[in-house]
């Protein structure tokens, strides 16, 4: 095999649309075995850098000098409606991918997105095959828990350059957050001394301007004498000194910026909803689509105002099925005449012919105060595009501001269906905290591992056609295990006593094998 140490070098590479820059001065390269995770903001130019390495120019302008010394092999972000399509054309396409890097000695693999329509299965399958090939490859992904468990390098997409981390994700957020301390340590200690040079310019002026008034008890000619010494020249000399220092530092100093936890304390209260109060309840029944069946519930589910849930289940199981036959009162279920449902559906258009502004329609529609509202766009990088009409947003913006009109709107319970999937980084992290922290209830779908695993919510899951209500289950164990010791207490008795049958203890102890399992 010929293996070359380096696979791909960028020099001096520059990536723009029209007038706006993505990358510029970029020097970089790819070696053999490297596993690179590729992250960074959405519209910071992750895909297009991509699809410049295959020689897809678009109408983007490119320069710099752009080596390649292997095959290159892409398995491009799948976009689907179909959740259950999405996964499937995604799986067939990677493994396409991977059959075609083993044909290929010298090759390097692409992947954008790969985890974005794979269910948790799935993305353990991608996961288990990306770690058995020992070929280089570059991976954009939002995904925390995946980028862990299968890249060696970080490529961090910020201030249009990349940034080069040999590591995994988690050593080199690590690495970020000391960053961020450090930078926050030195800037307090830069205002510190701006704080002491200010003092002391103020000080010396003072003495100066002190310096050149005639005392009462001393006489004109004696006054002439000492200041014929130059004093108060000195002295305002020193301050000046002083005052340019400070000024210079302050020119110079960067205030860090400091990401503050959304807190979600003000927003308009619906004083007529009680703490626990009961907003839906889901009778056993069948759920089906079209004839197909999907799932069984077999024991009631009860969602009261302040509950969150989480729904796993393999792509294919019935979870948005399920969710949109909630939403849309298709299901025996009984829902509070309090209940206000906010709904954000993958399958969500990506269209809107509304010419009004983006900030004039969320500030109509928030009920949390200016600070939370204002905060929350911010998150989902649209304070850039506040002031545009909502007709002129990308897809991606628009997904983000539909996705804002639900969390801030004037809902007590949400409906969120795959959330994450068109959100980087950054933003998945704020929404973690905005759902940790909202006030009232909420059923969500994810496949970010790392998402739902920091929110600990309780949980329902779709396994073998069942759908496990796992707090009902937690719940109803101890009233579980009451009735099987006394059960046991009942059986010692019985065999005690003798005017008992047999055949009565033996139904008892089939009741006590059947509980036992």
């Amino acid at each position: 095999m010929n293996i070359k140490m380096e696979l791909i070098r960028l020099s001096n590479f520059k990536l723009a649309y029209s007038d706006k820059v993505l990358l510029k001065n970029v020097n970089i390269n790819v070696q053999y075995d490297q596993k690179i995770g590729l992250i960074g903001n959405n519209g910071v130019g992750k895909t297009s850098f991509l699809r410049i390495l295959m020689g897809e120019k678009d109408l983007a302008t490119v320069s710099g000098n752009i080596i390649k010394n292997c095959k290159l092999i892409m398995v491009p972000q799948i976009i689907s409606y179909s959740e259950k399509s999405g996964g499937e054309q995604e799986k067939a396409s990677i493994i396409n991918a991977l059959i075609q890097l083993k044909m290929f000695p010298d090759s390097l693999l692409l992947l954008d997105e790969p985890t974005s329509n794979l269910d948790i299965n799935q993305q353990k399958w991608l996961v288990s095959e990306l770690n058995k090939v020992h070929k280089s490859m570059i991976i954009v992904s939002h995904d925390r828990d995946f980028l862990n468990k299968v890249v060696n390098v970080i490529w961090d997409i910020k201030d249009k350059n990349i940034r080069v981390f040999k590591g995994s994700y988690s050593q080199y957020q690590k690495k970020v957050r000391q960053e961020e301390k450090e930078k926050e340590r030195v800037y307090i200690e830069e205002n510190r001394e701006i704080k002491k040079l200010r003092r002391a310019q103020y000080i010396y002026r003072e003495r100066a301007l002190h310096a050149t008034k005639k005392k009462k008890n001393i006489s004109q000619s004696d006054w002439k004498i000492k200041d014929s010494s130059g004093i108060e020249k000195r002295l305002f000399r020193v301050s000046k000194q002083l005052e340019n220092r400070a000024v210079e530092k302050s020119q110079n100093l960067k205030k860090p910026k400091i990401y503050h936890p959304i807190t979600l304390k003000n927003f308009i209260k619906d004083e007529s909803l009680n703490q626990k109060e009961s907003l839906v309840r889901i009778n056993k029944q069948e759920i089906s689509i079209k004839g197909k069946r999907l799932f069984q519930i077999n024991n009631e589910i009860k969602i009261a105002n302040g509950d969150k849930l989480v729904l796993f289940g393999e792509n294919g199981s019935g979870k948005s099925v399920f969710l949109a036959q909630l939403v849309e009162k298709k299901l025996d279920s009984w829902r509070s005449s309090k209940a206000k449902i906010g709904y954000f559906s993958q399958n969500i258009s990506s269209k809107a012919k509304d010419d009004n502004t983006l900030i004039s329609e969320i500030q109509k529609q928030s009920i949390f105060d200016n600070t939370t509202t204002m905060q929350l766009l911010g998150d989902l990088h649209l304070t850039r595009v506040m002031s545009n009409k909502i007709s002129t947003l990308s897809g991606g913006e628009l997904i983000c501001y539909k996705l804002a009109q639900i969390l801030l709107g004037d809902y007590n319970f949400l409906v969120l269906d795959e959330p994450t999937n068109f959100l980087d980084i950054n933003s998945i992290k704020a929404l973690e905290l905005f759902v940790k922290k909202y006030p009232f209830a909420l059923i969500l779908v994810s496949h970010d591992q790392s998402f739902v695993n920091n929110l600990n919510f309780k949980t329902l899951k779709i396994q073998n056609n069942q759908l496990i209500n796992e707090f009902y289950v937690r719940d109803e164990q101890p009233k579980f295990n009451n009735d099987l010791q006394l059960m046991k207490f009942r059986l010692s008795q019985l065999i005690q006593d003798e005017d008992v049958s047999i055949n009565e203890i033996k139904a008892l102890k089939r009741k006590i094998e059947e509980l036992e399992g």
